[in-house]
């Protein structure tokens, strides 16, 4: 015989039956937490791609503001026909210079392509303190022929 006296069998149960809702519990904590990061890290790679089809928004507009015979709504037509294509709304897209008559070889073009993240987020950023303006730019020089 044991030296410690058996558990009597009305006992048992009490004990398990008191830990009945703990996973339930345990899983609440930690999944509010988990779903948070993950969610998170999901709006970051937003964030990035965002800004990266920003980027190249500004550099199709450049390549295109340098050739010969571009006008700035040129430049513009090709940017929004990037955004467009990216299923990106809400974009605003400035040249500079804004008239390229008097532009020669090597002088530069500016194209910048900027967007309120609030409009393009897919979560609500409140964890940012307002809208951060994403913008991209780029420039490059005319080559135009003197």
């Amino acid at each position: 015989m044991s030296q410690y006296p058996s558990e009597p069998r009305a006992l048992r149960g009490r004990r398990y039956g008191r830990r009945r809702g703990a996973a339930a519990v345990e899983f609440a904590l930690v999944a509010i937490p988990f779903l948070f990061l993950v969610f998170t890290m999901v709006e970051f790679g937003r964030f990035v791609m965002i800004y990266q089809i920003l980027t190249d928004a500004a550099r199709e507009g450049a390549r295109q503001a340098v050739v010969e015979s571009a006008t700035p709504a040129d430049v513009e037509t090709a940017v929004q026909n990037l955004l467009d294509d990216c299923t990106l709304s809400g974009a605003t897209v400035s040249v500079s210079p804004s008239d390229f008559t008097p532009l020669w070889l090597g002088d530069s073009v500016t194209v910048t392509v900027s967007v309120s993240y609030g409009d393009v987020s897919w979560i609500s950023p409140i964890w940012i303190a307002g809208s951060p303006t994403l913008s991209a730019s780029s420039m490059m020089y005319v080559e135009r022929p003197e």
